[in-house]
């Protein structure tokens, strides 16, 4: 378990890239017929345009900045530059000891490879190599018992535990995210017990622990996961 300290920014680029610009054409105010919020951000709006847009995201959102993952040197990075550039533009630090920013204690839980294993019919699997588990301490044991997407979507006739009972059982789910067709508007608004992920529908039904066959798109989503000492796979 490690705390780390992430030094976050804390003002909004849209508006702070907007703002130059919106001084610059400053003239000589008449007498005010709108509040200064609103006048602030018509002209922010005004002066915004896509070559500004494209020229501070394209840095942003390079491959050099590696996806500003929480922590890594990319996200530094681009924090830096925008404390720069807000700098330069003349914004008046807000945040610790002077600066823009604001130092935030986390805590980090990680696994122990060493005290971690996982054994199915007498064959086992390394932590880290063969799976990645949770993070929350425990032994588990029992039957697998595999549910497909583990879903249920009653509006879509999705009902992947037809004729199964994970009860005191570890449900064997295959992949992550949605069923194909489902979407996040598909939730707003369902009546109660109609809608069901794997993990809700483990933890309702009484299900053991959930081991889901991760789909990943290449070894760089693999090797996040397995930095974040993430759960795609949690088991015994």
């Amino acid at each position: 378990m490690k705390t780390l300290k992430l030094y976050l920014i804390i003002l909004l680029l849209a508006v702070s890239v907007a703002l130059p610009a919106a001084l610059a054409q400053q003239k000589p105010a008449p007498a005010k017929t709108a509040s200064a919020p609103a006048t602030f951000a018509n002209r922010a709006v005004a002066t915004i345009s896509a070559e500004q847009l494209r020229t501070y995201l394209t840095f942003i959102a390079s491959d050099e900045m590696e996806g500003r993952d929480t922590p890594s040197r990319g996200l530094d990075t681009v924090a830096k530059f925008i404390a720069l550039n807000l700098t330069r533009w003349g914004f008046k630090q807000a945040g610790d000891d002077g600066t823009f920013f604001q130092k935030i204690a986390l805590r980090r839980d990680q696994i122990d490879p060493a005290r971690t294993s996982a054994e199915i019919n007498g064959r086992k699997f390394t932590a880290g190599d063969d799976f990645l588990p949770n993070t929350i301490a425990a032994t588990i044991t029992g039957p697998l018992v595999y549910v497909g997407r583990g879903w249920v979507v009653q509006t879509k006739n999705i009902d992947d535990y037809k004729g199964i009972d994970v009860q005191g059982k570890i449900m064997v789910v295959f992949g992550q995210g949605f069923p194909q067709g489902v979407t996040q508007a598909d939730f707003r608004g369902a009546p109660a017990n109609t809608v069901f992920s794997p993990a809700t529908y483990a933890q309702t039904h009484g299900a053991k622990a959930i081991l889901t066959i991760f789909i990943f798109v290449d070894m760089t989503t693999f090797g996040t996961a397995t930095f974040r000492g993430g759960a795609p796979v949690a088991g015994a």
